[in-house]
C-alpha cells in the first residue's frame, strides 16, 4: 500500500467517523423532538408524568412495535 492509498483510507475514515457522529447527534435530537410531540399528543404537555403515566406511554410503544415485529415477521414468512 503506497503513501497516497494510506492518506485516502485515512480520510475516508475520517469522513465515515464524523457521518456516524452527525448521525448520532441528528438521532439525539429528533428523539427529544418526538418524545415532546408525543407527550404533547397525548395531552401531557401542562402536567407531571406520574409513573402510571410512563408505565401506560411505555405498554402503548411495546404494543406498538409488538404489531410492527409481528407485520414484518409475517411479511418475511411469506416472500
Amino acid at each position: 500500500m503506497t503513501v497516497e492509498e494510506r492518506h485516502e483510507h485515512r480520510n475516508l475514515l475520517e469522513i465515515m467517523i464524523q457521518i456516524g457522529e452527525n448521525y448520532h447527534a441528528t438521532n439525539r435530537c429528533d428523539q427529544e423532538l418526538f418524545t415532546v410531540l408525543a407527550l404533547d399528543v397525548k395531552g401531557f404537555s401542562d402536567r407531571q408524568l406520574t409513573q402510571e403515566d410512563e408505565a401506560a406511554i411505555l405498554a402503548d410503544a411495546v404494543q406498538g412495535v409488538n404489531a410492527m415485529l409481528a407485520a414484518l415477521d409475517a411479511s418475511a414468512t411469506q416472500h
